[in-house]
């Protein structure tokens, strides 16, 4: 995220786009809250809250010294202060995934099988409605559409 984020936070302050600085971070900032909050809403409907606290302070923690350690020691000034942000986002996410998906909530959490057979039949019945939407703008559609309604 932070790699993508920074490629083309560049290339728009290279062309001179610098609202487009304000949205890519946005964007960027949205997708990340989409990872976080699956898995803590998960934790909190089991009053697992602990947990949240635990691996947040773990991620405090960090948050505090590689900002002082890139900040400081390193000397890397408001860059050291931008890659110190990132890495605790992510441990936020990686710690409460790693805790639910490697026996945290063994009555709760049986895997990603029954998940992935609903998203596979899912995506198949998208693809499937978007080929005959494809089909239906050939000529001689209606017998096309006809032969893949079947």
């Amino acid at each position: 995220m932070a790699s993508a984020l920074e490629s083309l936070c560049g290339k728009a302050f290279g062309a001179k786009k610098y609202y487009m600085l304000g949205v890519y971070m946005q964007r960027s900032s949205i997708e990340n809250f989409a990872y976080q909050f699956p898995p803590e809403r998960f934790l909190q409907c089991q009053l697992k809250n602990m947990v949240i606290a635990w691996v947040s302070l773990v991620a405090l923690l960090l948050h505090i010294l590689l900002s002082w350690l890139l900040v400081y020691r390193v000397q890397f000034g408001v860059i050291g202060t931008a890659i110190s942000l990132n890495f605790p986002w992510w441990l936020l996410v990686l710690g409460l995934f790693g805790y639910v998906a490697c026996g945290g909530c063994p009555l709760t959490w049986t895997g990603f099988w029954e998940f992935i057979k609903l998203s596979a039949a899912s995506g198949v019945m998208l693809l499937w409605d978007t080929l005959i939407l494809m089909i239906g703008n050939l000529n001689n559609s209606g017998t096309a559409l006809d032969a893949l309604s079947i």
